[in-house]
């Protein structure tokens, strides 16, 4: 799936923000009773990996369209 520079940048910025809801989470496990803990925090740990790993791939294809535009198109697509 193609997306566009735009789209990657609003991506970029989902991603971002998710982290702190794995923050979040983390804090919360510790309150579990353990029998549930186990479970959620294999959950955890996974969903922490994948959130690693959309973040590297999305960072990755913003850098490779960075190097293919000019500064005006960046700052003209840039979100903010």
């Amino acid at each position: 799936m193609r997306f566009t520079y735009r789209e990657l940048l609003l991506l970029d910025e989902f991603i971002t923000r998710y982290t702190s809801v794995l923050d979040d989470e983390s804090e919360s496990l510790d309150n579990m009773p353990p029998l549930f803990a186990r479970a959620a925090r294999r959950n955890w740990r996974r969903r922490c990996r994948l959130h690693a790993t959309l973040q590297a791939k999305i960072t990755a294809a913003i850098q490779h369209r960075q190097a293919r535009m000019t500064p005006e198109q960046i700052r003209r697509q840039a979100l903010f």
